[in-house]
């Protein structure tokens, strides 16, 4: 049940608000390298870094899902910005909603910021927060606020200590896509 203070977005409006976020992230990490320049994390595919970032992405989807059970504000927030964002999307869409955040939120967070702020723990503590807030859509979404930020602390750490930008783009994609998947086949079971 969509909350009465949530927009109600078409498919066509969520998909491109999506694409324009992705490019706008996208040039403000280009702009931010240009204006001072840092090295941007590397992407190395290969796969212990494809790996680790899908276990950690399934064990944050997993440590989501558990969320929603034992704290109400939390399952209540993601189940708002969710339904938000993912009802009114067709599955082949989730793939848009899975891929363009997590390259153009971790090229951003990761990718520049880390090492803008200095590559050290307060660098991964200030990106993180800012990338939880980036997920604020109401003042109801403080608590998916927290878990946001915590995931980007995890993945900025991820992100230092692999030096590696591909863990943290495989984990992420696997949080927006499995996370959307589950709350779908949740609203499907609700509404049988």
């Amino acid at each position: 049940m969509m909350p009465p203070d949530a927009p109600s977005l078409s498919r066509t409006r969520v998909v491109q608000v999506i694409i324009v976020t992705a490019v706008l992230l996208v040039a403000i990490a280009g702009l931010w390298h240009l204006w001072l320049p840092v090295a941007i994390t590397p992407l190395h595919w290969h796969p212990l870094a494809l790996g680790m970032g899908l276990v950690l992405g399934v064990a944050i989807t997993a440590t989501s899902v558990l969320l929603t059970r034992i704290w109400p504000a939390y399952g209540e927030a993601v189940e708002a910005y969710l339904q938000m964002v993912v009802a009114p999307l067709e599955p082949p869409d989730l793939l848009i909603l899975g891929l363009f955040p997590a390259a153009s939120e971790e090229l951003l967070f990761r990718g520049v910021a880390l090492s803008a702020l200095g590559n050290n723990t307060e660098a991964v503590l200030i990106s993180g927060l800012v990338f939880g807030f980036l997920h604020l859509a109401s003042a109801k979404h403080y608590p998916y606020v927290l878990f946001a930020s915590m995931v980007g602390v995890v993945l900025g750490a991820l992100t230092l200590l692999t030096a590696n930008l591909v863990p943290a783009v495989t984990a992420h994609a696997v949080i927006n896509i499995a996370s959307a998947l589950y709350w779908r086949q949740q609203l499907t079971k609700k509404s049988r």
